[in-house]
């Protein structure tokens, strides 16, 4: 994936998020191992293995905002703001991506439209690799 312009990667906490962009901006979260340095998981996929361990990729308008839904939804099993927070929850995904594991990366962006665009080539290059959405999306995106 070509992650140009993106944050390192950040754990999904209480620090994290009050530190992201109010404005637009395009995430992606991932699960790592409990491992020194936390490498990847690796999550076998429909068509090979996903290496980086992504289980969303998103945009949104109000990045902050979106992603502090998305930490509340997984943290809370009651909480349901936030559709693939919710889902995480529901599947059981805490069992095998513990959410002390879970981290993201984000590039700001300087419109809606933009974030759109961004998350759009995210999905296209994650489908090109492997033949389906990463695990907590669940809407395709195929702007051009």
């Amino acid at each position: 994936m070509d992650w140009t312009g993106y944050s390192d990667w950040l754990w999904l906490d209480d620090d994290t998020v009050a530190g992201l962009p109010t404005g637009p901006g395009a995430c992606a979260l991932r699960a790592v191992e409990r491992r020194p340095g936390h490498p990847a998981v690796t999550i076998d996929r429909c068509v090979g293995i996903d290496s980086e361990g992504l289980l969303l990729v998103e945009e949104s308008k109000t990045l902050r905002a979106r992603i502090r839904k998305l930490h509340k939804c997984v943290n809370d099993p009651y909480n349901d703001s936030h559709v693939a927070g919710w889902r995480y929850r529901y599947l059981g995904m805490e069992q095998h991506f513990p959410e002390d594991l879970l981290q993201i990366r984000f590039k700001a962006c300087g419109s809606k439209d933009e974030a759109s665009r961004e998350e759009a080539r995210l999905m296209r290059e994650y489908i090109a690799e492997h033949f389906e959405l990463p695990p907590l999306n669940y809407k395709r995106n195929w702007k051009r």
